[in-house]
């Protein structure tokens, strides 16, 4: 297993984990990679109001798929206080046979002051390989909060770098999605209060929300989705929204 940390004072700190095991030789390889990265920081900008740039995408090839696209987006200014609110989970599952494959991605990107910007990244990619078959889980979630009280001078981002070696490999606190023993058929499903999910040919779905609440507003949503049957799910998003 492989454990790293880098962080910076005040404003980032990021974590990454990957597992791989051999359940048999020639039999199965199950992988895990867990990837977060949290930023905090004021934000200042040339431009007026506040801009945000949010969406990902889900690619899921193998006979059974699915690709999910959720983006939640806000923007408002009610004259005193300005907030700016996003989050985009991905998620792409695929089931099939040794050619299955599965990635999401999402970002989250801010213009505009702000007293403090707050950002989060987690993405978690989990397979399990076998000869005949194989089981793929990526999912990928993108969280921002910004705010701007007016008359509050935004603060000046800390520059100095921590430098942390030599620490212990934890064990991966998220149960995940993937418990395949390699006689089974490949499933995938979350435990605890994650939601599961049942594979059955190949489904994409959407669930997007975007406002902007100001004198002056604007909000674009782009969205593209495909499925091809027992092939391939894939699913787009990119939302961009504007206040001055």
């Amino acid at each position: 297993m492989s454990f790293t940390v880098s962080s910076s004072v005040g404003q980032t700190f990021d974590v990454a984990v990957t597992e791989i095991s051999v359940v048999a030789e020639d039999e199965a390889i199950h992988a895990v990679t867990i990837a977060s990265d949290v930023q905090s920081a004021p934000s200042i900008s040339t431009e007026d109001g506040m801009s945000m740039a949010i969406g990902g995408d889900a690619t899921a090839v193998g006979e059974d798929t699915l690709a999910v696209a959720e983006v939640s987006a806000f923007l408002g200014d009610d004259g005193n206080v300005q907030i700016a609110s996003g989050s985009a989970d991905f998620l792409a599952i695929g089931e099939g046979d040794p050619g299955t494959y599965a990635n999401a991605y999402s970002y989250v990107d801010f213009v505009g002051d702000a007293d403090q910007v707050v950002t989060l990244n987690v993405s978690v990619t989990e397979y399990v390989q076998e000869p005949d078959q194989a089981a793929w889980y990526s999912s990928s979630e993108s969280t921002l909060f910004a705010m701007d009280v007016d008359d509050v001078p935004a603060g000046e981002p800390v520059d100095d770098v921590v430098a942390v070696d030599d620490i212990a490999e934890p064990e991966p606190s998220l149960e995940l999605p993937l418990t395949l023993e390699p006689s089974e058929d490949p499933a995938c499903g979350c435990s605890g209060d994650e939601p599961s999910y049942t594979i059955d040919d190949n489904v994409v779905l959407f669930d997007v929300s975007a406002t902007a609440v100001a004198d002056n507003t604007v909000v674009t949503v782009d969205f593209f989705g495909l499925t091809v049957e027992d092939q391939l799910s894939t699913a787009t998003v990119g939302v961009i929204l504007g206040i001055e």
